[in-house]
């Protein structure tokens, strides 16, 4: 009830799916919220448990949204029961092509422990569904992440979407990860505002094509390092004195991973006590990004391929893809384990991690944070907490921050601040006051 008339008008209709579980109703109300004032017309939530305490909330706002016949903004909740999956396995292209592809089968093989093949059948789903609306852009995001768009593109989603050309089936939006400046949080959507750039939009580095990308994958290829860089030597250089500086604070934790160790980045200078140590430096999550894909409703829609890109519905990839890496180009902003206490509870309840080592940086650290977890000591926790999530323990943001490489954005917390209250009402301009006199009713 607090929306701004929006004073312009798009034709596209944008929808948003997340999957989720065990996030309190403040980011639940946080992530719908925003996404709804920032130009997106439905949001899908798919809850994985289907008693979770957050669905009254969200059941409070799709109510709302009915209630109210808000226009251009809904909600769809899913509670993922038996009746849900006995429909879903039937509606499911994973499902309905387990027998004809390896991938398919695999993806329903592994849906009953696997929560990221759970992930890809309710984006399947929940792309079926928006296809149906006639929605023309679809994103599926974790319940932590949320989509920018810069001030120059008045923060609009649908101005953004809605001036690519027709020919881009897909755009794909690269991340920037939340760093914690304090040790416990609630809702990371208000109180983070302290983002680690992207290497794609730094200066030497050019977003890879699609195709190399795919290919790699199908190659097993995809954990191998680059061929060095001259125009990006720079980053291995400023990132290799951080690994340096985190050598003490690793031989401290004793961690002891499984599998090969991961490619570190060039280390000017040897440490003067004992062997380097693996350790890890960089982005604690993903930092490829995501795809976000256009439908055609004359078109079957995309299917998921991972949890960051899709292919077309007959299996080829999509023809053109663009890569948003200019300064005013939408961001997805990601806040991985905003607060020790969610960090602790999620390295608690994910069981083992791979312990496959990909390309520096490192997707090791989350198998460290599950072996530090289940130590159940404190105070490694806390030490690792700050070292490698704060990442200050070492004065590492000032660090960052001299070269450019962090960044403070806090309009997605002023966006939520604003539409808390209601809007001020305009201010009355020189000359257009109006004026009646009570007896004659004469208006000036």
């Amino acid at each position: 009830e607090n929306l701004k008339v929006w004073p312009y008008i798009y034709k596209h209709g944008l929808a948003v799916a997340c999957m989720l579980q065990g996030v309190s109703e403040e980011v639940v109300d946080s992530f719908v919220r925003y996404h709804w004032v920032t130009g997106w017309n439905h949001v899908f939530l798919f809850f994985d448990d289907p008693d979770d305490p957050s669905i009254r909330h969200a059941k409070s706002l799709e109510d709302y949204a009915q209630s109210k016949k808000m226009a251009g903004a809904g909600l769809s909740v899913h509670r993922m029961d038996a009746s849900w999956w006995e429909a879903a396995k039937a509606r499911s292209r994973f499902y309905q092509r387990q027998e004809k592809n390896d991938f398919y089968e695999g993806v329903c093989k592994k849906q009953p422990a696997d929560r990221s093949a759970r992930k890809l059948i309710v984006a399947d789903l929940a792309i079926l569904e928006a296809h149906e609306m006639g929605i023309d852009w679809f994103a599926f995001l974790d319940i932590d992440e949320c989509i920018f768009v810069p001030r120059m593109q008045d923060c609009s989603s649908r101005r953004f979407f809605g001036s690519k050309e027709r020919s881009v089936e897909a755009v794909r939006l690269w991340n920037h990860e939340a760093v914690p400046e304090d040790s416990e949080c609630g809702d990371w959507f208000r109180e983070c505002t302290l983002f680690q750039l992207n290497r794609q939009h730094c200066h030497g580095f050019h977003p890879p094509r699609e195709y190399d990308s795919l290919l790699r994958k199908k190659e097993g290829r995809e954990f191998e390092p680059e061929a060095p860089n001259q125009d990006t030597a720079w980053w291995d250089r400023l990132f290799g004195q951080i690994y340096l500086r985190r050598q003490e604070a690793t031989k401290r934790l004793k961690l002891n991973l499984p599998g090969s160790r991961a490619d570190r980045p060039i280390v000017e200078g040897v440490p003067t006590k004992g062997p380097l140590v693996e350790t890890f430096c960089g982005f604690f999550s993903y930092e490829d990004g995501k795809m976000i894909v256009r439908l055609n409703r004359h078109l079957p829609p995309p299917i998921p391929n991972s949890k960051h890109s899709y292919l077309a519905d007959n299996g080829l990839m999509l023809q053109e893809v663009y890569q948003a890496n200019k300064s005013d180009d939408a961001v997805i902003l990601h806040y991985p384990n905003a607060g020790m206490t969610n960090w602790r509870r999620r390295y608690e309840t994910s069981g083992s991690c791979s312990s496959r080592a990909s390309a520096w940086p490192s997707s090791r650290l989350p198998l460290a944070s599950h072996a530090v977890v289940s130590s159940g000591s404190r105070r490694d926790q806390d030490l690792f907490y700050r070292t490698f999530i704060m990442q200050n323990e070492h004065n590492e943001m000032a660090y960052l921050a001299e070269h450019g490489l962090v960044t403070r954005l806090e309009i997605v917390r002023n966006i939520l601040y604003d539409y808390d209250n209601p809007q001020a009402p305009p201010e009355q301009l020189p000359g257009q006051t109006t004026w009646v006199d009570p007896k004659s009713g004469l208006k000036l």
